[in-house]
C-alpha cells in the first residue's frame, strides 16, 4: 500500500520526535569524539560538508544552512546510533553494508542513477560539488572523475564517475567507506544520499 504525502510527513514527524527524545538521553561529553564532533556552550557540532551543524541536548538543530529533513535525520541517527568507529580506508559497495541487498534497488533507482543522469547533463557539477563542498579528488579509481566528501565526520563516501564515450553510456557508483555502516543504520544512510542527490539537483537547476 502506497502511503500518502500527508502520511508520510506524520510518520517523518513522529520518527523526528522519537530521535530528539533519545538525543535528550545521549552522553554528549562522551559520544562526541567518537563520531568526531565537538562540543561548545553544553551543544554538540556536526561539520556536515564543510558546515557546522548544532545540536542541544533536546535534539534541536541550528545551522547557517537552511534545516531539511534529510539533514536532520540523518544527523540525529548519527548521535544516537549505538556504535561507532573511525574511519578504516576501505572502501565498500551499499550492498555491502548491513541490510543493504534489501534496499539496493532503491538506491540505484534514487540515488546512483538520478545522479548519473545529473552529471550527465551538467558535465561540470561534480568539479563544483568539490569546491562547494569541501571534497576532494583522488587519482586511484579508474574513472575521469572520482571524489570523496564526508556527509558526516565518520562517514565518507567516494562517487566515481565515467562520462559516456561513443557507443557506452555513463557509468556512476557510490562507495562507502568500511564504517559507515558501522556508524549509521541502513536506512539513514539511503535517506543521506537521497538527499544529497536531491540537494545537488537543486544546484544544478538553480547555479550552475
Amino acid at each position: 500500500m502506497l502511503l500518502s504525502s500527508g502520511s508520510v510527513e506524520i510518520e517523518q514527524a513522529e520518527f523526528v520526535d522519537k530521535l530528539q527524545k533519545k538525543v535528550s538521553t545521549v552522553n554528549f561529553e562522551r559520544v562526541a569524539p567518537l563520531i568526531g564532533a565537538t562540543l561548545k556552550n553544553d551543544r554538540i557540532v556536526i561539520n556536515s560538508l564543510g558546515k557546522d551543524f548544532i545540536i542541544d541536548r533536546l535534539g534541536n538543530m541550528d545551522s547557517e544552512c537552511h534545516i531539511i529533513p534529510w539533514v536532520l535525520v540523518p544527523m540525529l541517527s548519527y548521535i544516537t546510533y549505538g556504535t561507532h568507529t573511525d574511519i578504516t580506508g576501505n572502501w565498500i559497495s551499499f550492498r555491502e553494508i548491513r541490510g543493504g541487498i534489501e534496499w539496493q534497488a532503491l538506491f540505484t533507482n534514487r540515488c546512483e542513477e538520478p545522479l548519473r543522469k545529473l552529471a550527465d547533463d551538467n558535465p561540470d557539477l561534480l568539479h563544483d560539488i568539490i569546491d562547494l563542498f569541501m571534497g576532494r579528488t583522488i587519482d586511484w579509481y579508474d574513472a575521469d572523475i572520482a571524489l570523496i566528501l564526508h556527509p558526516l565526520p565518520k562517514f565518507p563516501i567516494l562517487i566515481c564517475y565515467q562520462a559516456p564515450e561513443d557507443d557506452l553510456k555513463s557509468n556512476l557508483s557510490i562507495f562507502f567507506d568500511e564504517c559507515c555502516g558501522v556508524n549509521l543504520h541502513i536506512k539513514s544512510i539511503f535517506t543521506l544520499c537521497h538527499g544529497l542527490v536531491q540537494m545537488f539537483t537543486k544546484i544544478a537547476e538553480h547555479h550552475l
